[in-house]
Formats: C-alpha cells, structure tokens, sequence
C-alpha cells in the first residue's frame, strides 16, 4: 500500500489546522487571584494622644466601586482575603469616619494596612 503526494500532503495539513484549533480555544476561566491582607484600624488623639486600637468597620473599595466591609474587634487586627487590585480605605466607628488611603493589593507581597482616625 502506497500514500500518494497529495495524500500525505493533505494529511500533515489536516493535522496542522487540528492542532491549530485545539491550541486556539478559548481556555476555561481562571479563578481570580486572592491576596489576603491583614490590618490594625487604630484612633490617633483623644485623651491620651497616642494611637490606640479601636473596634468599627474598614471599607476597601475597588476602582468599579464595590465595597467590602470587614468587622473589626476590641484588638483593632483585621484579615480579609480580596481580589489583587488597587484599593481606597475608609474605616468608621462610632460617629467617626475616616480616610486609609489607598493600597495596591497583590499576592506575592500583599502589604499589611493601617486605617487611622484622627480625633480632637
């Protein structure tokens, strides 16, 4: 049995457009890369003056806009776990609102994050 020229010339081009299809498909979706942060929401002044930690609430908020409030109890540590991404910080207790910043989430290296307010 013998494979004519055109044969085998149309075989090696039908395996190459086959394996051009399969390396070309759209891959399946990647799971979103999570960096866990770790934090102290602390109040600066007051009576004492020196900061102190402070129970509330610490607000990353993503460039689209989606908020994620993380508790945060009597020690002032909070850990969250979030999308790699940049991020503005905003933390509230009680009648006190305050700026973090912002932070630029990865996780290789996700840098630990201190929200301060500022009171009288």
């Amino acid at each position: 049995m013998s494979i004519s020229r055109f044969g085998l010339i149309s075989a090696v081009l039908l395996t190459a457009a086959a394996l051009a299809a399969s390396c070309s498909s759209t891959p399946s979706a990647q799971p979103p890369h999570l960096a866990t942060v770790s934090g102290t929401f602390v109040i600066i002044g007051g009576p004492n003056g020196t900061p102190h930690p402070t129970v509330g609430v610490v607000t990353f908020a993503n460039a689209a806009g989606k908020a994620t409030d993380v508790t945060v109890g009597s020690n002032g540590n909070f850990r969250v776990k979030l999308t790699e991404g940049v991020y503005s910080l905003s933390g509230r207790n009680g009648s006190n609102e305050c700026l973090g910043g912002s932070v630029h989430l990865t996780t290789k290296f996700p840098p630990p994050v201190q929200v301060a307010c500022h009171v009288p």
